[in-house]
């Protein structure tokens, strides 16, 4: 049979029983509300999709695309913060983004008197 047949589902390696098991896999819950993911893991997501070997055309398009699951699970996440972030009009908490940090010059010295 089949690994995805019902007999393979009842068996106990079945991935339904693997997954069960792993606490990770279960929701997040605290007194009985549910965790949101919050801004490192959103600016993680934009990252990869910064990273990818995407357009800037598709890039902004996947960002606006998920914006709205991510608006579902925290009701503070922001979709147009979140795009400028992934098309590097933006930092992470909105604002500017930083600028590479210039290097520093060497101090100037005198030359030592008498020379």
């Amino acid at each position: 049979m089949g690994v995805f047949s019902k007999a393979a589902d009842t068996t106990p390696e079945s991935a339904q029983a693997f997954v069960k098991d792993i606490p990770q896999s279960q929701p997040a819950v605290t007194a009985g509300k549910k965790l949101a993911m919050g801004r490192k893991e959103y600016i993680l997501i934009a990252d990869a999709i910064k990273s990818s070997s995407l357009s800037d055309m598709d890039k902004e398009a996947f960002a606006r695309h998920i914006a709205p699951s991510l608006r579902a699970d925290n009701s503070a996440f922001l979709e147009d913060r979140f795009v400028d972030y992934v098309m590097g009009k933006g930092g992470p908490r909105g604002g500017t983004p930083k600028a590479a940090p210039r290097p520093k010059k060497a101090p100037i010295t005198a030359p030592p008197a008498g020379v």
